[in-house]
């Protein structure tokens, strides 16, 4: 049995169309050329898949059975040829995205989705980690783009752009000794174990590392959950405040040695400096500098 991919084509826009002459006009083909094509086609494959006997042809039941099958061919070879451009055109297979495993990205998910319209065959991994995981990955390309809270002394072999701020508070659970203080100063704050976000110690929050005990999580949502029992004190996003149900209640710690209820962190969006971004990625960094917005 030989089936070409003319007359499956011929089919699906019969179908589509509703009628030979339209499926016609659609194709760029001649009428009498679609109804040969679906003819030879219902003779390959030894069933009738339209009903001739109205004024326009419906599909049998043999073509209710066939025309998603058909219709799935026809789509593959469209998907093939556009993936088969966009390699012409160096478009990149695979974009990874790290992020530092403190930020979320309000709009990320749009970006993508316009992504997909523009490079429909780009695809996607977003990992997480620490800022020197995260620095790590594009200095050895393994992944094209960084997000990143800006870091206290620029990192080696990356071009960067600040692409937002992120807010910070400083925080203990209702119950806390430090939340019973009118104020608290930075002796106090050094007097009781501290919650660290891994990879703290490498990022311009180092300033915030006071207490002479240090417990360390991986995630901001397991700071948080170590917090509000009650066993240390910690600088969080502000974003996390609102998302968390907690059994106690967090607040803000009264620093004496600073006014502000919370701090801005500049996020920074990094790539490799000895290597050209492709299409891709090039679209991500002007959609994320234009419309970036930092969850806060």
């Amino acid at each position: 049995m030989a089936v070409s991919f003319e007359q499956l084509e011929a089919f699906v826009a019969t179908h589509k169309c509703g009628s030979f002459s339209a499926a016609a006009r659609y194709t760029g083909k001649a009428q009498s050329v679609m109804s040969t094509l679906v003819s030879n086609l219902e003779i390959d494959l030894g069933v009738d898949l339209f009903d001739r006997s109205h004024r326009y042809p419906t599909l049998t039941p043999a073509g209710e059975s066939l025309i998603g099958r058909a219709s799935g061919v026809v789509e593959q070879r469209e998907r093939l040829i556009v993936a088969a451009d966009e390699l012409l055109a160096n478009v990149e297979t695979k974009l990874t995205i790290a992020v530092e495993n403190q930020i979320t990205i309000e709009n990320l998910g749009h970006v993508l989705k316009q992504l997909i319209v523009k490079h429909p065959y780009v695809d996607i991994e977003i990992d997480y980690g620490t800022v020197q995981d995260v620095w790590h990955r594009v200095s050895n390309d393994t992944a094209q783009l960084g997000i990143v809270i800006q870091p206290e002394n620029p990192l080696e072999g990356v071009d960067f752009r600040g692409v937002g701020v992120m807010e910070f508070v400083c925080v203990a659970s209702e119950e806390h000794p430090l939340s019973q203080l009118n104020q608290v100063s930075w002796e106090d704050l050094k007097q009781h174990r501290q919650i660290l976000i891994k990879g703290f110690e490498d990022s311009s929050m180092t300033k915030w590392q006071a207490s002479f005990q240090i417990w360390q999580v991986a995630n901001v949502h397991g700071c948080f959950e170590l917090v509000s029992e009650g066993i240390g004190w910690a600088v969080l996003p502000r974003y996390v405040l609102k998302d968390t149900n907690s059994k106690q209640k967090i607040v803000n710690l009264p620093l004496s040695f600073d006014s502000r209820s919370s701090f801005a962190q500049e996020v920074d969006l990094i790539w490799s400096d000895n290597k050209a971004l492709g299409p891709a990625a090039k679209f991500i960094t002007e959609q994320l500098s234009d419309i970036m917005q930092v969850r806060n």
